[in-house]
C-alpha cells in the first residue's frame, strides 16, 4: 500500500508546485510593477497626487490646455501637474504646446512624447485618441511619478475646487481606482464597475500595469459610427482584464452646471455645446478649428498675442443650466488666456491692468456660419466692448456678425 500513497502524494506535490508557479508567472509583471512603484515612494517624499492630461499640437488643444492649467492653480490643487502632448514632433509646434500660464512654476512638467502615435497601423487611420496610452507609456518609462495618486483627465477640463482635497482619494489603493461617475450612459461592455471616465484617480503601479493592453485594444476595437470613444472602452476593458475596478463618485466632475461653479462639483468637464438664445459655444470656437472642422475666422483666437479675449454673459436665469455653465466657464477662460499672455505678449499685461479685459477688443463665440464675400466658416465675431452683455442680442459690431467691423475685415480683403 506504501507504494501507491508515495506516488499520490508525489502527484500532489508536483500539481501544487506547478500551480505555484504558473501563479508566480502571472503574477510577475504586476509584482515587479509593485515592488518599482513602492521602492519609488518610500524613497522620495513627495506631493500625495500627480495630475496628467494628454493633448495633442495646435491653438486648439493650446486653447483648453492653457484653461485647465490656469484653473488648475488658481484653485489652490497641491501636487504635481504634468502636460503630455503626442504629435509634436516638429520644434515649432512643441514651442507652441510648451506655452502656459504656469511657465517658471516648479510644480508644473511639458513632456513631448515623440513618434506617430495617432496612426493604427493595421488600418492606417488616424485615431487622434490612440496617442494616449503610447504617450502616457513614454512618460511613466522617463518620468514614473513618486506621487501615491495619479489624476488623469482630459485638456478641456475647467476647476472650481481642488480635486488635490477630494476625499476619495484615500479610496485610492492598488487593484482599485476612482472615477467619475456617469460614464455608463456612453456604453460599456466590461461591466459596470469598470464603465470608467475621467477623471480617473489611480496608483502610479496600476496605470503602468494597464497600458499594454489599452493599447493593444484600442487598435482592434471595432468601429461603430465616429468610433471617438473606442480608446476610452479600451481602457475599460484593460482595468476589466487586470481586475482594477472603480469607485465612482458624483461630485468630482459634470458637463453642466445647473448652480453656481463650485457649489456642488469640482471640475467641468465642457466637450458639449453650450448655447443658450443669442450664445452660442463650443470649445473648439475660439480656436482655427480642431479634428472635425477647420475655420477660416479673420478674428484671431484669444490665446494669441493682441486678439479680443471672449465676450462675458450677463448674469444667468436661475432656472437654466447652459447659461449659468457659460457664466462660470467663459471669465475663467479669459481669465487663462490673458494670464498667458501676460508672459508672452510684451506690455500686454500693462494694457489690460489699466483696460481691463475689453482692452483688445472682446469677441463672442458662434457656430459657424458662412459670410457674403468671405472665405470659409466663421466662428467669431466682435462686439463692442462698452455695452452690456445681452443674452438676447447679438451685438454685432456694424449690425451684423458678418460686417467688416465685427469680423476685423479691411476693405478689399476677403
Amino acid at each position: 500500500m506504501s507504494c501507491p500513497i508515495h506516488m499520490m502524494l508525489f502527484l500532489v506535490a508536483s500539481v501544487a508546485a506547478c500551480v505555484v508557479y504558473v501563479g508566480e508567472a502571472a503574477g510577475l509583471r504586476k509584482q515587479s510593477l509593485m515592488q518599482w512603484h513602492l521602492h519609488l515612494n518610500l524613497s522620495t517624499p513627495s506631493p500625495s497626487v500627480h495630475f496628467i492630461y494628454t493633448t495633442g499640437c495646435d491653438d486648439y488643444q493650446l486653447t483648453h490646455s492653457v484653461v485647465f492649467d490656469y484653473s488648475w492653480r488658481a484653485v489652490g490643487n497641491v501636487g504635481r501637474l504634468t502636460r503630455i502632448t503626442a504629435g509634436c514632433n516638429a520644434p515649432a509646434d512643441r514651442e507652441l504646446m510648451s506655452k502656459s500660464p504656469l511657465h517658471g512654476d516648479p510644480r508644473f512638467a511639458v513632456f513631448h512624447a515623440t513618434g506617430e502615435l495617432a496612426r493604427i497601423p493595421a488600418t492606417g487611420e488616424i485615431y487622434p485618441a490612440r496617442s494616449r496610452p503610447h504617450a502616457l507609456e513614454q512618460w511613466l518609462r522617463s518620468a514614473y511619478p513618486t506621487e501615491t495618486v495619479v489624476a488623469m483627465l482630459d485638456p478641456d477640463f475647467v476647476f472650481f475646487k481642488p480635486i488635490s482635497e477630494h476625499p476619495s482619494l484615500s479610496l485610492v489603493k492598488l487593484g482599485k481606482m476612482v472615477s467619475s461617475s456617469g460614464w455608463g450612459a456612453y456604453g460599456n461592455d466590461a461591466g459596470p464597475e469598470y464603465a470608467t471616465g475621467p477623471i480617473w484617480l489611480l496608483d502610479p503601479a496600476d496605470l503602468l500595469m494597464l497600458i499594454p493592453e489599452w493599447k493593444s485594444f484600442t487598435d482592434t476595437y471595432e468601429k461603430h459610427g465616429d468610433g471617438l470613444m473606442r480608446e476610452q472602452f479600451s481602457f475599460q476593458k484593460s482595468a476589466a482584464k487586470h481586475h482594477v475596478p472603480a469607485e465612482f463618485v458624483n461630485d468630482l466632475s459634470t458637463v453642466v452646471l445647473c448652480e453656481p461653479a463650485g457649489q456642488k462639483y469640482h471640475t467641468m468637464h465642457y466637450f458639449s455645446s453650450l448655447n443658450y438664445k443669442e450664445w452660442g459655444f463650443h470649445k473648439a470656437l475660439a480656436s482655427s478649428g480642431w479634428y472635425a472642422d477647420q475655420f477660416h475666422n479673420t478674428v484671431p483666437p484669444p490665446c494669441q498675442c493682441g486678439a479680443p479675449l471672449l465676450q462675458e454673459p450677463p448674469r444667468p436665469p436661475a432656472d437654466q443650466c447652459n447659461p449659468q455653465s457659460l457664466v462660470a466657464l467663459l471669465p475663467r477662460m479669459n481669465e487663462a488666456f490673458q494670464s498667458l499672455r501676460a508672459i508672452y505678449c510684451p506690455g500686454e499685461a500693462q494694457a489690460f491692468q489699466q483696460q481691463g479685459r475689453g482692452a483688445f477688443g472682446l469677441v463672442r463665440t458662434m457656430h459657424p456660419i458662412s459670410c457674403p464675400n468671405q472665405e470659409g466658416s466663421r466662428t467669431r465675431y466682435r462686439v463692442d466692448p462698452k455695452e452690456n452683455a445681452s443674452w438676447t442680442a447679438n451685438q454685432a459690431l456694424g449690425g451684423s456678425r458678418c460686417s467688416p467691423e465685427a469680423q476685423m475685415v479691411v476693405s478689399g480683403q476677403v
